[in-house]
């Protein structure tokens, strides 16, 4: 299923295996004339609520200069 709402849309999917169907929809965005994904949401739990919950607590408690440490190292691992 989709919907799209003017630069905005949202696309509902599921990925089928032999003991569970889960559901993963994309949020996209109008850029350009190309879609762009900004956020996946897999099981009703969305990877942008997810990465804002670790980082505010990263902010917490080293402030953004350790958030921006962290993702500099976490980069350079690949990980």
């Amino acid at each position: 299923g989709e919907k799209q709402n003017g630069r905005k849309a949202e696309v509902g999917t599921r990925i089928i295996t032999s003991s569970a169907e889960i559901p993963v929809d994309y949020k996209l965005y109008l850029k350009n004339g190309t879609w762009l994904v900004y956020d996946v949401i897999i099981e009703n739990v969305s990877l942008i609520s997810n990465y804002r919950s670790q980082f505010r607590a990263t902010i917490a408690r080293s402030g953004i200069d350790g958030l921006i440490d962290e993702l500099e190292a976490k980069n350079a691992r690949g990980a």
